[in-house]
């Protein structure tokens, strides 16, 4: 449920306390140092992420938790008009600024579903993923997740670059 502010209510974490994490998580540099118009857009979809993740939030990290987070996440901010606003403040085409977002969902879905088949066909483990800079875990965040302690509002409030940025 929502306080009157907007925040979640009931959970381990606010939208501001993902927010803060944002301006602290270096792969997010470059979008902070830019500000302006981009941040306006990105900033109420970032925050409302855990609002979007609210099942998930107390959830222990693994690799099949990361992606069906970054598919929901990505997934709401279609329905939401991400693309639609990017478009405007950026100049970027809505088709080619839409066609972006549905070729990452388009990509992470059917690895997601398969993640099991598709390690295999990496030659690769879980915990090897796990630790790989693909994902991108700091140090801290992998001897959570190796304890079995890393939840979805750890990383949220740690990293979120880790499941709200889809660049890597």
């Amino acid at each position: 449920m929502k306080s009157a502010t907007g925040e979640l209510v009931g959970t381990s974490i606010t939208g501001r306390d993902v927010w803060e994490a944002v301006l602290k998580d270096p792969r997010f540099k470059d979008e902070v140092e830019a500000g302006g118009p981009i941040m306006g857009v990105v900033k109420p979809f970032l925050k409302d992420s855990v609002v979007v993740l609210a099942d998930l939030l107390e959830t222990p990290i693994t690799l099949q938790v990361l992606a069906d987070s970054k598919i929901r996440f990505l997934k709401h901010s279609m329905a939401n008009g991400f693309a639609e606003k990017m478009g405007e403040v950026t100049n970027v085409d809505l088709g080619r600024a839409a066609s972006i977002l549905e070729g990452l969902i388009a990509e992470l879905e059917p690895m997601s579903e398969n993640l099991e088949k598709l390690l295999a066909e990496q030659g690769i483990t879980e915990a090897e993923a796990m630790i790989t800079d693909r994902v991108g875990l700091n140090e801290e965040n992998i001897r959570k997740w190796k304890s079995g302690t890393l939840t979805v509002a750890d990383v949220l409030t740690s990293q979120p670059s880790v499941i709200l940025k889809n660049d890597s």
